[in-house]
Parts: structure tokens; C-alpha cells; sequence
């Protein structure tokens, strides 16, 4: 239910007063979080920073920006694939 979701994330304070810049949790808190998921229907990561990434579009090899999400992030979010297969849990694993 889109209504009802809720974002949690970190902010670090700079030296300077009334400065921040707002950060993310480490992987291994993430998964902190989702094995303890009282009161939440699903627990799931997304990055909204961009990431430079390295792609092949039409056999040429390109730069390209990408946000990560976990694998369950699509379900969680309530978005259906409209091409290809969706990301699952098991692409979390190496």
C-alpha cells in the first residue's frame, strides 16, 4: 500500500552548523532490519544515488548511471516488470 510506506535513512551532521548530507545504512544493517520486520509488511534497499556503471547498448560498450535496489525491492514497492524478468532476492547473493 503505497499510503503506508515509510523511509528510514541516515543523516551525518558536518562541521559546519546547520550543514548535513544524508546517508545511507551499511548492507549488514539493512539486513538487520528485514530479518526483524515487526510491523512491516516487507523490508527493502534502494540507493537513490547514481552509481557509475558500465553497459553494452547495441554492442557498444558505455557509461551509464544506475540506482541499486535489493531483490525484493519491486514487489515491496508494489511495480510490475513490463519487460524481462523481475530482480528477486537471489540476486542479492554472489
Amino acid at each position: 500500500n503505497p499510503d503506508k510506506m515509510r523511509e528510514l535513512g541516515a543523516a551525518y551532521w558536518l562541521t559546519k552548523p546547520g550543514k548535513h548530507t544524508n546517508g545511507s545504512f551499511p548492507h549488514f544493517a539493512y539486513l538487520d532490519f528485514a530479518r526483524q520486520t515487526q510491523g512491516f509488511s516487507d523490508i527493502f534497499a534502494f540507493s537513490n544515488g547514481e552509481h557509475g556503471v558500465k553497459i553494452n547498448a547495441g554492442g557498444v560498450p558505455t557509461s551509464a548511471k544506475a540506482g541499486m535496489v535489493s531483490g525484493n525491492f519491486f514487489k515491496g514497492y508494489g511495480a510490475s516488470v513490463l519487460i524481462g524478468r523481475p530482480i528477486t532476492p537471489e540476486d542479492d547473493r554472489p
